[in-house]
């Protein structure tokens, strides 16, 4: 009985555990799921974006000139300094603008695209441009921020990044000048739900689990001592609990007779008692 008891309590936790490691499971894939239905939603937005901004976009490239005297572009990635953007999610690229130049300058917007590292003219994916319209005094450095999404798709593999700014003066002149242009690691995806917490909660779930298992069954046991002891404490009253006048006055008196004598031999009448102060009895006398 102890052996069959311990492989069902074996059987209980096993089925215990799998259950938790479904739930993980489902926990991973609704994770991944609004993930997905994020990345949808921002890329609808980025392509209403893109539909207002190409039409500038291309009326301007078409009029750009080269970048203006005393005006210096430079852009960082502040959290990729190491150049590894992760495939599907939002990179921030930091651009400074600084006016050295006798005139005012309106920056009007930014664009991005990924290309080979040994072809140039190869594009692998083209952000959308967004606009700013912000006019740098001369003499004034200005910041701005441009955020890009490489596809969830493309190939965790090396790619060229460049980032253009597109600004221009009072008398509409537009000029193009690179801000970033080098190459960058694009790497797999990242998942919300790692393998690390996966098995943290796994061990949390268990040891909750665990120990509500073993609370119920130390509840069982000492349920079942409290009943054995209420009822050896019932039957030890009942064997004292004698209800005297139910008894007939007969009986009561066999009750309270002294025991025989133990010397007589069984079978044998009882003596007589004698009287006191008799002796002997004279047999020839009463012959």
């Amino acid at each position: 009985f102890g052996q069959f008891s311990a492989s069902r309590q074996m059987s209980s936790i096993k089925l215990l555990l799998w259950g938790l490691l479904v739930l993980a499971v489902l926990t991973a894939s609704f994770v991944s799921a609004q993930d997905e239905e994020g990345a949808e939603a921002t890329e609808e937005e980025a392509a209403d974006g893109e539909a207002t901004a190409e039409v500038t976009e291309d009326k301007e490239e078409d009029q750009a000139q080269k970048a203006a005297d005393d005006v210096f572009v430079t852009a960082i990635l502040p959290n990729n300094m190491d150049k590894k953007v992760p495939a599907g999610s939002i990179v921030q690229t930091l651009i400074g603008f600084e006016n050295d130049n006798a005139n005012s300058f309106n920056v009007e917007y930014v664009r991005g695209f990924l290309t080979s590292p040994q072809d140039s003219t190869y594009f692998a994916q083209n952000f959308s441009g967004q606009l700013y319209n912000t006019t740098v005094d001369t003499g004034v450095e200005a910041s701005l921020l441009y955020e890009f999404r490489p596809d969830p798709n493309i190939d965790p593999r090396d790619w060229g990044l460049i980032v253009e700014v597109f600004y221009a003066d009072a008398d509409n002149v537009t000029y193009l000048q690179t801000a970033y242009n080098a190459t960058i690691s694009v790497t797999d995806p990242e998942s919300n739900f790692d393998a690390k917490s996966l098995f943290a909660f796994l061990a949390v779930a268990g040891v909750i689990g665990f120990g509500g298992y073993m609370g119920s069954k130390v509840m069982r046991k000492g349920g079942r001592k409290g009943a054995k002891g209420a009822k050896t404490a019932a039957d030890e009253t009942g064997t004292s609990d004698v209800q005297w006048t139910y008894i007939h006055d007969r009986h009561l008196g066999f009750l309270k007779r002294p025991p025989s004598p133990t010397n007589s031999p069984p079978g044998s009448p009882p003596r007589s008692p004698r009287s006191p102060g008799s002796g002997p009895v004279d047999r020839k006398k009463n012959q």
